[in-house]
């Protein structure tokens, strides 16, 4: 489990565009369920989220089968995805990684 040292919260989140980071929070065994949970993430941390858009991502697993990251973004930094991942660590969720778009 990823577990970035705790954030200031200090600033506001701030909605970036762009081609280079997503903040990957959790897969699930079908898009639906992927974005309905960007819906409650959403809900629960609007104040860090604003209004980054899902971006979810099919991904086979051979024999564990086929699953859809969810993520937000994309970001323009790695360092702004980093952040925001700190941010939700912060505020309760449990995972949190960035990778490349």
């Amino acid at each position: 489990s990823f577990s970035p040292p705790p954030a200031s919260q200090n600033q506001p989140a701030r909605s970036t565009t762009g081609s280079g980071y997503v903040v990957q929070l959790a897969a699930y065994r079908s898009e639906q369920e992927a974005l309905g949970q960007y819906q409650q993430l959403r809900s629960r941390h609007r104040n860090i989220i604003g209004d980054l858009p899902p971006a979810v991502q099919q991904t086979n697993l051979g024999a564990s089968g086929t699953f859809y990251r969810l993520g937000m973004g994309p970001m323009q930094s790695k360092r702004a995805a980093t952040e925001m991942c700190n941010k939700l660590i912060a505020a309760g969720e449990r995972d949190c990684l960035v990778r490349r778009r």
